[in-house]
């Protein structure tokens, strides 16, 4: 749901559900996971979301956000793209309160988010009447440091 524009907030984006609503960090956020206060969580840990594919280079989760519903604050620390595979309204915030997307998520929407905007630390609210399903595809690199760092050459997870 992210893009590369940002815009301001403004006390009626406030009044709306905007910082004020962000979600709160909680242990597994802050890196604090139950595999030890060094491992940091992965996008789809924060969200809970299933874990589609779990490959060294690729990993794809679906996230389903509900009506009203603002999903936890999570980091990208890889590109990855967003498909829309049902649309609706939304809005993306960074952590520090600043909107980075509010509209229409049309179903079959493609967003490339590259290495540019990383890490990219942000929450999700569903503002329209209908769930919004996405599929977010994390491209990685599996020779690159830290991400081969078991003995069978997979990426740690």
């Amino acid at each position: 749901m992210a893009t590369h524009s940002a815009a301001t907030r403004s006390a009626a984006e406030d009044a709306e559900g905007g910082p004020a609503a962000r979600p709160a960090e909680t242990a597994e956020t802050a890196g604090d996971s139950a595999a030890g206060a060094d491992r940091v969580a992965e996008p789809w840990e924060e969200l809970h979301a299933p874990l589609l594919v779990d490959e060294p280079h690729l990993k794809v989760w679906l996230e389903v956000v509900k009506p009203g519903e603002t999903h936890p604050a999570h980091t990208h620390r890889h590109p990855w793209v967003t498909v829309v595979i049902s649309g609706g309204s939304g809005e993306s915030w960074t952590s520090d309160g600043e909107l980075i997307m509010a509209g229409t998520l049309p179903t079959g929407h493609v967003q490339y988010n590259g290495p540019e905007i990383l890490p990219r630390r942000h929450y999700v609210k569903n503002t329209g009447e209908t769930e919004v399903r996405m599929i977010a595809v994390e491209m990685r690199d599996p020779a690159s440091p830290g991400e081969q760092n078991r003995e069978d050459g997979h990426a740690h997870h």
